[in-house]
């Protein structure tokens, strides 16, 4: 199957870098030089090698995804802020979209706030 897809994407000219599997055996026909570096994060142990892969981290040995968002360090207080927040959630595959929405619908209601006298909320206030 690897070289299979390889042929097949070589066609098109493209070179397959950085393999990654939950199977050993797949990986023992690739070269070193073109496996996957293994991601040494936080959620990582020794028995559970995460991989970098579209933005996410995947632990081929549990076949599972993790996908790291970092909050903001100091207290967000205006629009664009909360906006720029929102928009540094990386998430090609959709599946923090549930929690993108609630982020969402808290921007919507920033934007009904109105000042004393009945005026939006500037972007910067």
């Amino acid at each position: 199957m690897v070289e299979e897809l390889n042929s097949l994407l070589k066609t098109g000219g493209f070179a397959l870098r950085k393999w990654a599997s939950n199977e050993p055996e797949v990986l023992a026909s690739i070269p070193q030089q073109f496996i996957a570096k293994v991601v040494h994060h936080e959620l990582a142990t020794e028995e559970n090698n995460t991989v970098s892969t579209l933005g996410m981290l995947w632990t081929p040995t549990t076949d599972s995804l993790q996908v790291q968002v970092r909050l903001p360090e100091k207290e967000v207080r205006t629009k664009r802020e909360v906006l720029a927040n929102i928009a540094r959630i990386y998430d090609p595959l959709g599946f923090l979209d549930p929690v993108k929405m609630k982020a969402k619908l808290y921007m919507q209601q920033i934007w009904k706030l109105k000042d004393q006298q009945g005026n939006p909320w500037s972007w910067d206030k």
